[in-house]
C-alpha cells in the first residue's frame, strides 16, 4: 500500500493516528488552496494493488483495517463472480458465499454493503438479499417479494433504522409505462415500508428501458440520492416528507441518449449501449455527492460533483478510474487495471461545498 507524498516522519512513526493527524493538516492546506481557485479536484491519498488477476472489480467497500470487500460482477464468466475479502496490503483472504441459485448463493451480484457490526449484505438480480458474517458464514437470506422486483442497488441507513433497494416495480402491467424505483425497508426485520420515485418521463418517451439500471446512496441525514443510467439527472429524495428534487447534470462533454426504436435485435441494443454516456454510480462521501458517467466504450469515466444541498459544484471532473466505493472521511475509491492486477486508489474530493 502506497500513501501520498509529503507525510512527515513524525506522522509515519506515530502509526495510524499519526498518519491521520498529518493527513488532516495536509487536507486543510489543500482545501484552502482549492477553495481559493473555486474548483473541485481530486487529491490522491493511497493505492492498493490487489492479489487479483481475473474477473472484475465492480465495487470496493473499505474495511476498518484498511482492507476491502470486493464485488466481482463478471457477466462474461458468470460462475466467477464473487464477494472477496482482501487485507490492507491487497492480499486475498477469502471468498464469501458462492455463485448459484440455491439458498445462500448469489446469481448476478448487484450490490454489497457492510453494516456497523461487520455483517456483509449482498443483493442479486434474482431479488435476494443475503447477509454474511465477517468470516464468510451465511446469516440469512431474504427474498424480496413485497414488492417483488429485480434488485439493482443497495444502501444502508442504520442511523435511521432503514435500508433502501433500487429496482423497477412496474406501475402498471407493461414495463414501458414506467416503474417506481426506490424502495424503503426496516433494517431490523426487512419489512417493506414504501416506495419513491417514478421513471423519468424522458426514459418513457425515448423507450430507454433496455438501458435502464438504477443506483442509489444515502447520506448521514437519511436523504437518498439516485440515478437512472440513461437519464442525465440526479434525484434527491427526503424520505420523511417524500419530497423529490430533480437535479439536471450540467456537462460540456456528455450527451443525452438518443431515443431507441422498438423491436430491434439484441445486437442493436448492445451496440447502442456501448456508444452511450451512462450514469453508472452515485456515492455520497463527506460533503460531496459524486455521479460517475461512463463514456462511450472505451472512453473511461467522468465525474459530476454536487454538494448535499443539490448544487452542482464540479463539472466534468476527470476520473482516475472507475468509481467503486467511498471512505469514512469523505474520500472516494477508484479501480484501474495495472498489468494483470487491479489497483484500488483512494482520493479526497477537494473544493468549495
Amino acid at each position: 500500500m502506497r500513501y501520498g507524498k509529503g507525510i512527515p516522519d513524525w506522522a509515519a512513526a506515530g502509526g495510524k493516528q499519526g498518519f491521520r493527524a498529518a493527513f488532516m493538516v495536509l487536507l486543510g492546506a489543500s482545501l484552502c488552496a482549492s477553495a481559493a481557485k473555486g474548483q473541485v479536484t481530486l487529491s490522491w491519498i493511497r493505492s492498493n494493488v490487489l492479489q487479483k488477476t481475473s474477473g472484475s472489480v465492480d465495487q470496493a467497500v473499505p474495511l476498518p483495517n484498511g482492507g476491502f470487500v470486493i464485488r466481482d460482477h463478471d457477466l462474461r464468466n458468470e460462475e466467477n463472480q464473487a464477494i472477496e475479502i482482501f487485507d490492507e496490503r491487497g492480499r486475498f483472504i477469502r471468498k464469501v458465499g458462492k455463485f448459484g441459485e440455491g439458498p445462500g448463493q448469489y446469481f448476478r451480484l448487484t450490490s454489497v454493503a457492510i453494516s456497523d457490526d461487520g455483517t456483509i449484505w449482498a443483493t442479486d438480480l434474482m431479488g435476494r438479499l443475503m447477509r454474511y458474517g465477517s468470516s464468510g458464514q451465511l446469516l440469512g437470506t431474504t427474498l424480496i417479494q413485497r414488492p417483488s422486483y429485480r434488485v439493482t442497488s443497495l444502501a444502508l441507513d442504520e442511523k435511521h433504522g432503514a435500508f433502501y433497494l433500487a429496482g423497477c416495480l412496474p406501475k402498471e402491467y407493461y414495463l414501458n409505462l414506467g416503474c417506481t424505483l426506490v424502495h424503503q425497508y426496516t433494517a431490523k426485520d426487512s419489512r417493506y415500508r414504501r416506495s419513491f420515485l417514478e421513471t423519468d418521463k424522458e426514459a418513457v418517451e425515448k423507450n430507454l428501458l433496455p438501458f435502464e439500471s438504477y443506483r442509489l446512496d444515502v447520506d448521514d441525514e437519511g436523504n437518498i440520492y439516485a440515478v437512472d443510467c440513461p437519464i442525465l439527472k440526479l434525484f434527491r429524495i427526503d424520505p420523511r416528507s417524500a419530497r423529490i428534487e430533480t437535479l439536471p447534470i450540467k456537462s460540456r462533454v456528455i450527451r443525452s441518449v438518443e431515443a431507441l426504436p422498438l423491436g430491434q435485435r439484441p445486437e442493436f441494443y448492445h451496440d447502442a449501449h456501448d456508444k452511450a454516456f451512462l450514469a453508472d454510480r452515485v456515492l455520497v462521501s463527506g460533503s460531496a455527492v459524486a455521479v460517475s458517467i461512463r463514456r462511450p466504450h472505451p472512453g473511461g469515466y467522468v465525474l459530476e460533483i454536487f454538494n448535499r444541498q443539490g448544487h452542482q459544484v464540479g463539472v466534468d471532473v476527470d476520473s482516475p478510474g472507475e468509481l467503486v466505493g467511498k471512505g469514512a472521511f469523505g474520500s472516494l475509491f477508484f479501480v484501474s487495471k495495472k498489468g494483470n492486477a487491479f489497483e484500488v486508489a483512494e482520493y479526497n474530493v477537494l473544493g468549495t461545498f
